[in-house]
């Protein structure tokens, strides 16, 4: 099991803005439309990449981990409330 977990790891950071983009929307429909409460936690996505923004891949990849942790853990404490 560790090496699949390396393995999602290593697939994770080689994911394009395009694909963590596509992710971070999935993620934040399924917190609005399934966990309303969590909205608050959830920041402005950005949209427009510009090299003057501080917009990458890497801050897109530490967004996208954030919600998913945060949708995981709620998700797992209060399933069926």
């Amino acid at each position: 099991m560790e090496l699949s977990n390396r393995t999602r790891k290593v697939k994770d950071k080689m994911k394009t803005i395009q694909e963590l983009e596509l992710e971070i929307t999935a993620l934040t429909t399924k917190i609005i439309s399934e966990f309303p409460e969590l909205s608050k936690y959830i920041e402005e996505i950005p949209v427009i990449e510009t090299e003057n923004s501080g917009i990458n891949r890497e801050n897109l990849q530490a967004y996208h981990q954030s919600l998913k942790a945060i949708l995981t853990k709620y998700a797992t404490t209060h399933d069926g409330e």
